[in-house]
C-alpha cells in the first residue's frame, strides 16, 4: 500500500534486499520518505519496475537495484527522483540495452554515476547523461575487442574498471579514445610489461586516478 511507510518521516537510509519480489508495480509505494537518501533493494529477484514507483522520494541520492533479474524499466520507473546521484543497476542473462534507452534517464539530471555489473555476459547502454561508470570487473576479458562501445559511449565513460580480467597489455586506440575518462581500474590482469610511452601526453587527459 502507498501508506506503508507513512509516519518514517526522518528516515534516511532503507535497506530491503533479498526480496523474493517479481515486480514494483505500485504508484508512489514509498510515499512519506521525503527525507530518505539511501534505498537498498539488491539481490533480489526482481523482474520489472512500473511506472512512478518511486514517487515521493525527491530527497533519495543513491539507489541500489543490484544483482536482480530485470527484463523490463518501465519509461518512466525512475520519474521522481530528481536529486539522485547514483544508480547502481544489476542484470543477469540478459543484455541491459535490449530495455534500457536514453529515455529512462532523462529526468534524472543529477546523475553522475551510473553502475552496471553483469553476469556472464558483456553488454552497454547509451544513457545520454554527463558521463557514467562501467564496471566489467572479472568478466573473463582477454581482448580489449571484447568491449565493443560506440563512439558516442566511449565519449560518456567517466569511470570503467576492467579489474580481474585476462588482460595482457594495453590498447592504446581503445583508451586514446576515452576523452572523459576520470578513473580506470586494471588491476590484477596479466599485464606485465607497460612499454616506452604506453600512456602518451594524448591519452586519457582527464585521467586522476589510475590502479
Amino acid at each position: 500500500p502507498t501508506e506503508a511507510f507513512f509516519g518514517l518521516v526522518s528516515l534516511r537510509t532503507l535497506k530491503m534486499n533479498y526480496l523474493n519480489l517479481e515486480s514494483l508495480n505500485e504508484s508512489g509505494i514509498f510515499r512519506g520518505l521525503s527525507r530518505l537518501v539511501r534505498l537498498e533493494l539488491s539481490h533480489s529477484t526482481l523482474k520489472s519496475i512500473k511506472s512512478n514507483v518511486f514517487l515521493g522520494l525527491s530527497s533519495l541520492l543513491e539507489l541500489n537495484l543490484q544483482a536482480n533479474q530485470f527484463t523490463n524499466l518501465d519509461r518512466n520507473a525512475f520519474d521522481g527522483l530528481y536529486s539522485l546521484q547514483t544508480l547502481l543497476l544489476g542484470v543477469y542473462n540478459h543484455k541491459i540495452d535490449y530495455f534500457l534507452s536514453s529515455e529512462h534517464f532523462s529526468k534524472l539530471n543529477n546523475l553522475s554515476n551510473l553502475n552496471f555489473r553483469f553476469e556472464n555476459i558483456l553488454g552497454q547502454v547509451n544513457v545520454g547523461i554527463h558521463g557514467f561508470a562501467l564496471d566489467f570487473s572479472a568478466q573473463n576479458i582477454s581482448d580489449w575487442s571484447q568491449l565493443d562501445l560506440s563512439e558516442d559511449e566511449k565519449d560518456q565513460v567517466t569511470w570503467l574498471s576492467l579489474k580481474g580480467n585476462f588482460l595482457k597489455k594495453l590498447d592504446s586506440e581503445f583508451l586514446g579514445s576515452l576523452n572523459k575518462l576520470e578513473e580506470l581500474v586494471l588491476s590484477d590482469n596479466q599485464i606485465d610489461i607497460l612499454k616506452e610511452n604506453s600512456f602518451d601526453s594524448n591519452m586519457l587527459p582527464q585521467c586522476t586516478a589510475l590502479y
